[in-house]
């Protein structure tokens, strides 16, 4: 996690739709057909747009025009979704960077009708109304722009979004259960199931209520088990409240996934458990790209306690702090 993550920055409360559901439609800021985009206001130099359907708000969002060719950066809020979209024409399943004030993390969203979508979290947010610039890093592109005014803006966003009106038109959907843990992202088969552990398909950030703590952050705050689905694999990673996501590893670096499974449930860490004897009684969250099994693991690091991932490829326990995925030595093992 990053710095921005801590307890020192005011995180703004939220309370607009629900989370991204299964089966829900999502709703791309600007980009999705059928919605009729109109002017909701305008706030230090950002355009204010309302995307309603059927006389539903289905998303709000702020547009700037840095060069006088119209409207090329905008954050909104959209299907339970806090999102940046700049007009980059890129893979849906694109991952990059989003950098603000020189700090930067993993970035990943998805791509439509010449848009390109980046998911961002609480922690994100927060970070770019305190800030003064930002980069977005597509493939081969940098979209750079300013933050000026972004507060306002996103407050407004916020106002629409609630719009007085039901944000997204529709009521909480129950919790979808998958009776296997996330599946092999090539179609393979399945891990047995623990009897004592579920997973639950989420996106957005929300957390099921039967999600047991599994660790915490260094100011107390509860950490989660999560796994979602990155570059051709399912690993396992981390949730809390503001995150926006399923937090995971992968090549050194930290990625925040909008869509993931939440664990529920009881399960016994231990600790000293050889890799050998992961297939045995370790919790199976997922696998690398290649099949190699991921199992859920912890590990203490700067003063917190951090769900992560281990198997045969990562030589230890692989968390992520700060931006960054590192391989701690002393760990727990979730067994069944």
């Amino acid at each position: 996690m990053h710095p921005w993550f801590g307890a020192g920055l005011l995180c703004l409360g939220l309370t607009l739709a629900p989370a991204i559901a299964a089966g829900q439609e999502v709703y791309d800021i600007g980009a999705a057909p059928g919605v009729r985009n109109t002017h909701y206001g305008s706030v230090r130099g950002w355009e204010i747009v309302s995307g309603r359907e059927r006389g539903r708000v289905r998303y709000c969002y702020a547009a700037v025009d840095r060069d006088g060719n119209g409207d090329d950066v905008r954050i909104g809020y959209g299907s339970g979704q806090w999102q940046i979209a700049v007009p980059v024409r890129t893979r849906p399943d694109w991952y990059g960077q989003l950098e603000i004030d020189g700090r930067t993390i993993g970035a990943s969203g998805t791509a439509r009708r010449g848009w390109t979508f980046a998911w961002i979290g609480l922690p994100e947010l927060d970070a770019m109304r305190a800030g003064h610039t930002a980069i977005l890093s597509v493939g081969k592109f940098d979209v750079d722009f300013s933050l000026s005014g972004v507060t306002a803006a996103t407050l407004m966003v916020e106002e629409c979004a609630e719009g007085r009106v039901d944000a997204g038109g529709y009521a909480s959907p129950a919790p979808v259960v998958s009776p296997d843990p996330p599946p092999s992202p090539r179609g393979g088969p399945r891990p047995p199931r623990p009897a004592d552990l579920d997973w639950v398909n989420q996106s957005g950030g929300r957390i099921d209520r039967r999600a047991e703590r599994a660790g915490q952050e260094a100011n107390g705050e509860p950490l989660y088990v999560c796994a979602a689905s990155f570059n051709g694999g399912v690993h396992p990673g981390k949730l809390r409240q503001g995150f926006g996501g399923c937090v995971v590893g992968y090549g050194g670096k930290e990625y925040t996934v909008g869509q993931y499974s939440t664990l529920i449930g009881h399960g016994r860490w231990q600790s000293g458990v050889p890799t050998d004897r992961l297939d045995r009684i370790g919790v199976n969250g997922g696998e690398e790209a290649n099949g190699s099994p991921l199992y859920v693991c912890r590990a203490d690091f700067n003063n917190g306690v951090h769900p992560g991932k281990v198997g045969a490829s990562t030589g230890g326990c692989n968390v992520t702090y700060g931006g960054v995925e590192r391989t701690e030595y002393f760990y727990e093992v979730l067994t069944r």
